[in-house]
């Protein structure tokens, strides 16, 4: 084979640190705008993203290009400078260090697409962090609270 084909689907989520300031609604569109256009320079499609004023979710198709951990550091690094120089308002602001990301098979991605888009609604019954242990258990992932939710 001389070329090299792929099409994976990621579900990337992050979190905000607990002592940044929360994202306003204002300014989500241009977040997202920011993430979307980072992804799209390392070859990566954006799909859908939406989220809540403490977190982020992308279903998006990884490159063949470049590595997961590469594209989400571009993608949070890009988007925290973006919001810091946006408002003074966001001067103390940073992403969690870690991230969650969960392959999707294709007969899956519009169940996906649904999810994300409903975020805030379903964030109105679920907190986010019943929401991330939900999906680590959907992956079959041990987690400890302790390590996952946490600033380091």
């Amino acid at each position: 084979m001389s070329h090299t084909l792929t099409k994976l689907y990621v579900h990337l989520v992050w979190h905000i640190k607990t002592t940044a300031p929360k994202i306003r609604p204002t300014d989500e569109q241009a977040l997202y705008k920011n993430i979307t256009v980072s992804l799209q320079e390392l070859d990566c499609q954006t799909i859908t993203i939406n989220g809540t004023d403490n977190h982020v979710h992308i279903l998006f198709t990884l490159s063949k290009n470049y590595s997961l951990s590469d594209v989400v550091a571009r993608a949070k690094r890009v988007s925290s400078y973006w919001l810091k120089a946006h408002n003074p308002y966001y001067q103390t602001f940073s992403w969690q260090k870690g991230y969650g990301a969960f392959s999707v098979s294709p007969s899956h991605v519009e169940a996906v697409i649904s999810y994300i888009a409903n975020q805030k609604e379903h964030h109105k019954k679920v907190s986010f962090e019943d929401e991330y242990k939900r999906l680590l258990q959907r992956y079959g992932i041990t987690y400890d609270d302790n390590y996952v939710f946490t600033d380091d």
